[in-house]
């Protein structure tokens, strides 16, 4: 095929047979021929060539894309505008658009083709936090699913729905992550949709997260700092990429491709599919499964109260404690009480319970009183009334106003109920302890627990239970219980938390009970020194902390609770 600026000096030798010379490039010719004639026509056809040329430049068509009939054609009209010669231009300009865009994919390709810059640390992001969906096992381990059954048994409908909530929420989010994925990694043009999506959805759920998570914890001093700071970082760069996939040009120009929406949305769904059913269903055998009456489950209680008796000295927590040799308070008070006073505001309290009223209830309690550890004190009657759930159950109730139980005058200790668990002071007048747990007692300190482990010091991760947590002028200490029988003492500085490393930790801790009640005391030796704890707290007679060196008595100091 013959090329356009051939067809171009074609059409000059046909011009140059049919037409005459035109005069100024034939001058121009001879001017530059030195007076060869052959010389000249040679010129004169070169000029006349690109003469064309730079006509079709100034007329606006590209020549080379002419095929030859309308190449004369245009020539020989004298490049006059015709509806035929506006119709090339337009095809012409259309096809340099075309090729325009054609190269600017193509340098796009180049610059923007392969995951560069920031999204390679957020490729890195999206691959740890697809690991992390691994978590999702945690919801049907044995240990949550007894904790959802003590849940159910404990009738703690609000716990339940907060739990349920967590699971439906995170794994929504494990949809839009899953989603999100797929669409970054194939370069989808739905990319930054979704992206900004996932990242709203973040914002929606976490701060409903942290409010569940106060609710759960308000049972407690305060929330972990640990749990505040995950959320409030995942709100953090949640804002930073959001605001990087809305205006970042590389977002723009690398997610680009078309792709299948629906197969995308497909994949991503089905884990979170199987899960939902897996984990619907697993809640519905539990439901199946608990026990089909009231008077079931009180029995089951009261089993496992009386083997708790028989099996334990000492009941879990800190208000497990009995009152010290050193009580002198109400001693006077207890040996001049009549018992018919001592009967009557029994009775009172009695008749408040037959008939379930908190208000009158709550007058009977000395505050601040004591709960298991980890749980706080409560402080007041109005708290009280809105925790009353938390310390009497059905079965409790019961055995109170049925008088299955027997009240007893021990010493200056104060008058008990069935063993302990609940306790007057010695003049019969307030309740200083409630050493009986109920179900949901029991359920809330073990989420405590399994949260506590996340935050707590690697150190003192394993434990059975905890015992208590003090603070002294300038230490805070802790004991917890371990599961080969002994006693486990931590010590920091004031100023630190559960989560720093101990300055102390002794593992060999004793106990030694003083009495009926159960008073105690816990030993630890460190070489020659000797750590003391004495927790007298239940009855609201200060507790003491002694370390010894060789017998000798180095700190006497008052241990404060909450």
């Amino acid at each position: 095929m013959m090329g356009n600026d051939d067809l171009l000096y074609e059409y000059v030798i046909d011009e140059l047979e049919e037409t005459s010379l035109i005069k100024g490039l034939w001058a121009k010719a001879i001017a530059h021929s030195e007076g060869n004639n052959d010389k000249a026509k040679s010129l004169y056809i070169q000029y006349r060539v690109q003469s064309i040329k730079d006509e079709f430049n100034s007329f606006g068509i590209n020549y080379t894309e002419l095929e030859k009939d309308k190449l004369f054609s245009i020539i020989k009209s004298g490049f006059k505008i015709t509806e035929e010669t506006n119709q090339i231009k337009v095809e012409q300009e259309e096809k340099i658009e075309v090729l325009k865009k054609l190269n600017e994919e193509k340098t796009n390709n180049e610059k923007y083709g392969k995951i560069k810059g920031w999204l390679i640390f957020f490729a890195f992001l999206l691959v740890l936090w697809n690991l992390s969906q691994f978590g999702f096992v945690q919801y049907f381990t044995d240990e949550y699913i007894s904790a959802i059954q003590n849940m159910y048994l404990s009738e703690n409908k609000k716990m339940v729905e907060t739990s349920g909530y967590i699971f439906y929420s995170e794994l929504f989010t494990a949809f839009i992550l899953f989603l999100f994925t797929l669409s970054f990694f194939s370069k989808s043009k739905i990319t930054k949709i979704v992206a900004i999506c996932f990242f709203i959805t973040i914002f929606i759920i976490k701060p409903i997260q942290f409010v569940n998570l106060l609710d759960m914890f308000k049972q407690i001093n305060e929330v972990p700092p640990i749990e505040i700071s995950k959320i409030i970082g995942s709100l953090l760069w949640a804002f930073i990429f959001l605001l990087y996939f809305i205006f970042s040009k590389r977002v723009k120009k690398t997610f680009i491709k078309e792709t299948k929406v629906e197969n995308h949305i497909m994949i991503s769904a089905i884990i979170p599919i199987i899960l939902f059913f897996y984990y619907t269903n697993m809640i519905s055998e539990i439901e199946n499964k608990l026990p089909l009456t009231k008077s079931e489950k009180m029995i089951e209680q009261k089993n496992n109260i009386v083997s708790d008796n028989m099996n334990s000295s000492v009941r879990f927590g800190s208000n497990n404690t009995a009152i010290s040799n050193k009580i002198e308070k109400n001693k006077s008070t207890l040996n001049n009480l009549s018992s018919n006073e001592l009967d009557n505001n029994i009775n009172k309290f009695i008749e408040a319970i037959k008939i379930r009223d908190k208000y009158l209830i709550a007058e009977f309690i000395a505050y601040p009183l004591s709960l298991h550890t980890p749980l706080p004190s409560i402080k007041n009657k109005e708290e009280f009334v809105e925790k009353f759930d938390l310390l009497f159950d059905d079965y409790l109730l019961d055995e109170i106003s049925n008088n299955r139980g027997k009240w007893e005058k021990i010493g200056i200790k104060g008058i008990m109920f069935k063993n302990g668990d609940v306790w007057f002071d010695s003049d019969g007048s307030k309740i200083i302890a409630i050493n009986y747990i109920t179900k949901k007692q029991q359920n809330l300190i073990q989420l405590i627990m399994n949260k506590e482990k996340n935050y707590i010091h690697q150190s003192l991760k394993n434990y059975s239970k905890p015992l208590f947590e003090v603070y002294t002028d300038k230490h805070r200490i802790r004991v917890d219980y371990l599961e080969n029988g002994k006693y486990r003492y931590a010590s920091w500085k004031i100023d630190k938390t559960i989560n720093d490393k101990p300055d102390i930790i002794l593992t060999n801790g004793t106990i030694e009970y003083n009495g009926n009640g159960g008073t105690y005391s816990l030993y630890f030796t460190n070489g020659e020194y000797k750590y003391v704890c004495e927790n007298n707290q239940a009855f609201s007679i200060k507790s003491y902390l002694y370390i010894y060196k060789n017998d000798e008595l180095l700190l006497h100091s008052e241990l404060k609770f909450d």
